[in-house]
């Protein structure tokens, strides 16, 4: 996620670079492209609709060390009431807030935070996100639950998806909670799954 975060913005610096001092009319804006046009990497598209409520849920595959399982997830994303100007838009985050739920007795949890989105090609999009999470956790871990140190969590990770329409979308997800070794222990837990979104 680091790297395609670098890489992302290498590219913008590369396009921003390669503008002519001067305004630029709206023709040198590129029209939106179909699946099969050519267009720029990295993209406004009229798909995404960061002004809009949206709703996301799934299901997930728990891991690692003694929390293996099955777990159902949701959150809601709240719509960007601002935007900081001069750099790009996708540096601009929203809030959302979500859950986890074990269906295996192991460690659920809910979490809050900031999420930022990253287009490409008009409809796949890429989103770092990162918060805070209160599990319902074992510090020090026991059969059913991994050693995570403390029950308040840094909470991580990041979706890759595509858009259908401006309503829908698929994406991939890694849901990961750790402490970043402030506590005692530090045995975090992961989630990989898939999640449908709804924007509003």
């Amino acid at each position: 996620m680091v790297a395609v975060w670098v890489r992302c913005v290498g590219m913008i610096a590369a396009m921003i670079g390669g503008f002519s001092v001067g305004a630029v009319s709206a023709a040198d804006i590129p029209a939106p492209a179909s699946w099969g046009a050519r267009a720029p990497v990295v993209v406004e598209t009229a798909l995404y609709r960061p002004e809009a409520w949206e709703v996301r849920g799934g299901a997930f595959a728990q891991c690692c060390f003694v929390e293996t399982g099955v777990n159902l997830g949701g959150e809601v994303v709240v719509p960007r009431f601002w935007i900081i100007p001069v750099i790009p838009e996708f540096f601009t985050p929203r809030l959302h807030a979500g859950f986890q739920a074990s269906l295996n007795g192991h460690t659920s949890y809910g979490y809050a935070g900031l999420l930022w989105t990253i287009n490409f090609f008009q409809r796949f999009f890429v989103e770092p996100f990162v918060g805070v999470a209160f599990s319902d956790g074992v510090a020090l871990g026991d059969a059913n639950h991994n050693a995570i140190g403390c029950t308040t969590l840094i909470h991580s990770g990041g979706n890759i998806g595509v858009r259908l329409d401006r309503h829908w979308s698929v994406m991939l997800t890694l849901d990961h909670i750790s402490n970043g070794n402030l506590c005692s222990r530090n045995v975090g837990v992961n989630n990989y799954g898939a999640k449908v979104g709804y924007a509003f």
